[in-house]
């Protein structure tokens, strides 16, 4: 009886040679065979490859697992394929598989969420040939892909694609991001186009060339473009707000060495904070015409001008700072104080690169506006900038 037990025990736990006599499969699987066997076509049990399994897998006659597929530290997998996987319920887990080239899921159109990590040698991912049009989740970092076209979603909780240095393009269908886009350190030169996207939670970005979003119309929490030296300009042609008042919402351009023009035409209101630092090719700040209300301002690096026309409520601080003459700059941004601006309003112009270029506002109460840089700037931690902080704690 204890040998019939344990044989019972092994052969529920190994695929190699699995077979159930039911048309759902409830107990965790291991596969350890390249050509597993399966006699269901739904699993409603984790489904996890052995590490030490070797070669090419093949799974063919499951249409669903409604659980967990992982393949994790598998260093001698070469390859996944199925043509008859459509469904995966819970996440599709692929981590440290070294050799890993291909995934090719024909079938593939539904996953709760997709989980790619350090798979320096993965340059196939082949999805059904719609694509996969739900997922609520899509994490891809470190691997040799150079095509995610395979992902055709509407809506998304979360999206972050970093570190895939072959990735140039990412054209996506996605209208709604309930939680957060992040596309970091991909190809210097990566293109991306959004062009159906209306609302999104909050959107990071950076090393990217372009990203269009001509539909965009929403942002909950925050934009933020930072450290894209290729990025020359940026577009919200129909983006109205940026944050709630009860969550706040930034824009921010931080270090985008050949960004040239901003432009939020019709943009009025941000929550949280604005930001525009350390772009050197950028000459005038004028592309929020119809902005009226912010938290915080920010304004810092080589620009000549800046007009915030319709601005009429800045409930914290303005700092505006330049290597050139802000004479016409800083007599706007001075008359706005006690009136417009509840804080204080700190602008100088004709400051050193490294002043008018860092993250940190003048710690000064107002100035002249002369252009000059009368006073001595120096560095504040005031709270305009734990965002920021923040927001690049998520990037690494």
């Amino acid at each position: 009886m204890p040998s019939f037990q344990k044989f019972m025990v092994l052969a529920t736990a190994s695929v190699g040679a699995f077979a159930a006599s039911s048309s759902d499969c409830t107990t965790d699987i291991t596969i350890d065979s390249v050509n597993p066997t399966f006699d269901c076509d739904t699993i409603d049990a984790k489904v996890t490859v052995s590490p030490s399994l070797q070669g090419n897998l093949q799974i063919e006659g499951p249409k669903v697992f409604k659980q967990d597929f992982v393949v994790s530290n598998t260093s001698n997998l070469l390859s996944i394929s199925s043509t008859s996987l459509q469904t995966i319920g819970g996440e599709f887990l692929v981590e440290d598989a070294g050799l890993l080239a291909s995934v090719d899921l024909s079938k593939l159109t539904k996953l709760n969420k997709l989980t790619f990590r350090r798979l320096g040698q993965l340059n196939k991912l082949t999805f059904s040939s719609s694509g996969v049009s739900q997922a609520s989740s899509v994490d891809i970092a470190d691997t040799f892909l150079s095509d995610i076209s395979g992902l055709n979603l509407a809506t998304v909780d979360s999206l972050t694609i970093n570190n895939n240095k072959r990735l140039a393009k990412f054209d996506s269908n996605l209208v709604n991001i309930t939680k957060t886009l992040i596309l970091t350190n991909n190809g210097n030169d990566m293109q991306v186009n959004l062009t159906d996207l209306e609302s999104a939670y909050e959107i990071q970005v950076s090393n990217i060339k372009s990203l269009g979003t001509p539909a965009l119309k929403e942002i909950q929490n925050g934009i933020k473009f930072d450290t894209n030296p290729n990025l020359e300009t940026y577009e919200a042609a129909n983006l109205t707000n940026v944050g709630t008042s009860k969550n706040g919402g930034s824009v921010s351009f931080i270090n985008n060495g050949k960004l040239t023009n901003i432009s939020f035409p019709i943009l009025k209101t941000i929550s949280g904070d604005l930001t525009i630092v350390n772009n050197t090719k950028l000459q005038e700040i004028t592309g929020f015409p119809e902005l009226k209300s912010v938290e915080n301002m920010l304004l810092g690096g080589t620009f000549e001008n800046a007009e915030l026309p319709k601005l009429d409520d800045v409930k914290g601080t303005i700092n505006v700072k330049s290597t050139s003459n802000l004479t016409d700059v800083c007599k706007f941004f001075n008359g706005l104080k006690g009136k417009v601006v509840q804080g204080k309003v700190n602008c100088a112009g004709g400051l050193d690169n490294k002043t008018a270029n860092d993250q940190n506002g003048l710690n000064k109460t107002g100035s002249s506006g002369n252009g000059s840089g009368a006073g001595t700037p120096s560095f504040s931690t005031a709270a305009i900038f734990l965002g920021l902080i923040a927001g690049a704690a998520q990037l690494l």
